[in-house]
């Protein structure tokens, strides 16, 4: 079998004589470790054209045929000695190899040598922590570095890619790294691991399953080692990252991609997060990304840009999935859109101010129906004139259209906000359509979404009113504890709060809009839609059957709607809380049918054959509507 030409014995008869005499007593039968480390002095000390000379040396004294059994150690003290030289001289040996700058292609002969006692040196090292001083927690980054530096050669690279159990040992030589306490030993390190899990080969057979067992075992266990390394690679105290830093933070998000590829964009996120997202969430990633960016735009750096794109697509798709949008009041109060604020004041702002947009006029804007989300931002508006004192949001900045859209919906929201922290009013209605006086109010213990103003109201209701059919089908449309977006009580009171102040901002609207439609096409059910998804309310009104609704819940929904003549109207609620809209229903009730009664007979009064036609003029019947709000609104109370 031919070996590579630097690693052939005759290359000894090169070297110095002194020199040829320290290989010769480290390759005899009676070699000791101190023989050994007399040939790495010369490694290190020799010129190049010296040092490799030695190669043949090395690679005897790794020969796989002397790696010891582990059974052995149980053996008599001189078995054990004996091992124990076998296992020094080929860890000294390895770390010469390490110390060379070894010829192209190498690898091909000195990987099936090596492999054995890294795999030897692993599984002793766990095994008895305790047993030989030689093996330390540095034996795992000289691993990760040696099989790093050999992997720059293709064929080297399949070889040692497809060694059984390589990615199980890069999985637990992974924790180490971050534990490196010599920054520049750190870096070299996650500079060998960066090429290994940026790999496409990771995703071939079972290696991804074998790193997950190295890395403990878990999706957890991998989430937590890449937020730390990440969070490793983050500077703090205001420093800025170095080129190094910000190439392996980039990796870091790049395996994150090359394992789950959702995360990479938020137009395929689904709701819901991989088993992999879940513990990245849980472990803390949106804190560190945050920094990460923070610690991106100080920096000078050309290899900024992607890094800093890439922290924007993976922290949006966290935030369009629902467990990560529930984080997003917790991301604020920790400083993120202070980040974003930062990000377009920086000299990344062109680079980065569509992402900006995003948030500002899609993202952030579609959450602020929140009650979480704005007693966040509210905590925080206060400096915000501060904050944005800046060219990038004045009239001529890049994200001066996004900001002020965002701005002015927040500012009408906070103001509802305070007023509604203020009031003690409570925006529940009696479910009953025939309710008494409320002096005992209570909610279905069943559904948990229906309300009573009495017990006597709820009997009625269980009784007549049809919730006896409909009580276990509730509480995924109606608002309740159990709706899907996990909403608690207060947020789903302020919901109420926002639709029914949106309502009567747009009430003349909506009525004119309901006679026309009512003209149009009197025998169609119609209901009232509420579009936040893209933040600010867009409210009009359609037929029923285009909402796509067909549950058990929603055809009580209709039913009662229908029963109520007038007394309860059908308002869905269309939410941007995740990749795919949250549907809600928050039905409109009233004391009285008397508008809707007038506004129905105005309808019938005008001809058919809409759109609008020159057969009646849309400002009287615009004056007529008027005048009923005018003379029967003050007596009829409304509440969502």
């Amino acid at each position: 079998m031919t070996v590579h030409p630097a690693l052939h014995i005759d290359c000894l008869k090169r070297l110095p004589s002194s020199k040829r005499l320290l290989a010769n007593a480290a390759m005899s039968d009676h070699r000791t470790l101190k023989d050994l480390q007399l040939v790495r002095m010369h490694v290190l000390a020799a010129p190049q054209s010296q040092r490799k000379l030695m190669l043949p040396v090395l690679y005897f004294n790794i020969n796989p045929a002397e790696v010891p059994d582990m059974d052995i150690f149980e053996s008599q003290a001189n078995v054990v000695a004996a091992a124990n030289g076998c296992i020094e001289r080929a860890i000294d040996a390895i770390r010469s190899l390490y110390a060379l700058d070894l010829p192209a292609g190498i690898g091909i002969d000195l990987w099936p040598r090596v492999w054995p006692w890294f795999r030897f040196l692993f599984l002793y090292q766990h095994q008895n922590p305790t047993g030989n001083s030689a093996i330390d927690q540095r034996f795992c980054v000289d691993f990760l570095m040696f099989a790093g530096g050999l992997a720059d050669h293709k064929e080297t690279s399949d070889l040692i890619t497809a060694t059984p159990c390589f990615w199980f040992m890069l999985g637990r030589t992974w924790h180490c790294v971050p534990a490196i306490p010599d920054p520049h030993r750190r870096i070299l390190a996650f500079n060998e691991l960066r090429y290994f899990i940026v790999n496409k080969k990771l995703l071939e057979s079972t290696n991804l399953e074998e790193l997950l067992d190295g890395a403990g075992g878990t999706w957890s266990d991998l989430a937590h080692l890449v937020v730390l390394s990440m969070d490793v690679l983050t500077p703090k105290n205001e420093n800025v990252m170095d080129s190094s830093e910000i190439y392996f933070f980039h990796s870091g998000i790049m395996f994150l991609i090359l394992v789950d590829p959702a995360l990479e964009d938020p137009q395929k996120q689904s709701p819901t997060l991989s088993q992999l997202g879940e513990a990245l969430l849980s472990h803390g990633i949106l804190s560190v990304l945050r920094d990460g960016m923070l610690a991106l735009i100080k920096t000078a750096e050309s290899s900024t840009v992607p890094a800093l794109y890439a922290c924007f697509n993976v922290l949006t798709v966290f935030f369009v999935t629902n467990s990560g949008c529930a984080k997003l009041p917790e991301a604020i109060t920790d400083g993120l859109l202070t980040t974003l604020i930062l990000c377009a004041r920086s000299r990344f702002g062109q680079d980065v101010h569509g992402q900006l947009g995003i948030y500002f006029k899609q993202l952030l804007s579609a959450a602020a129906i929140d009650y979480r989300v704005l007693s966040a931002l509210d905590a925080f508006w206060p400096d915000i004139d501060q904050l944005t004192d800046d060219p990038a949001f004045e009239p001529s900045g890049l994200v001066h259209e996004s900001w002020t859209v965002f701005r002015s919906l927040v500012d009408e929201r906070l103001q509802l906000l305070h007023e509604f922290k203020r009031s003690n009013t409570s925006f529940r209605a009696c479910d009953n359509l025939d309710p008494g006086t409320k002096h005992e109010f209570r909610r279905c213990s069943g559904c948990r979404s229906s309300y009573y103003c009495s017990p006597a109201c709820q009997i009625a209701d269980w009784r007549n009113g049809g919730h006896r059919e409909a009580c276990n089908s509730c509480g995924t449309l109606l608002l309740s504890e159990r709706n899907n977006n996990n909403f608690n009580a207060q947020q789903r009171s302020f919901l109420r709060v926002l639709v029914h102040h949106d309502y009567q901002k747009e009430r003349f609207t909506l009525q004119l809009k309901q006679v026309v439609f009512k003209a149009k096409l009197p025998h169609t059910e119609f209901v009232t839609l509420y579009d936040y998804t893209r933040g600010a309310v867009e409210i009009d009104i359609m037929a029923a059957r285009r909402v796509m609704l067909s549950s058990p819940e929603w055809r009580s929904i209709s039913s009662r709607a229908a029963a109520s003549h007038g007394r309860m109207g059908i308002d869905v609620v269309y939410l941007g809380r995740s990749a795919g809209s949250t549907c809600l229903v928050v039905p409109l009730r009233s004391s009285s049918s008397v508008i809707h009664d007038k506004l129905a007979m105005l309808a019938n009064e005008l001809p058919s054959g809409l759109p609008l036609d020159t057969e009646w003029d849309p400002h009287v019947v615009a004056d007529e509507i008027e005048s009923i709000l005018r003379h029967d609104g003050a007596n009829v109370v409304e509440i969502h």
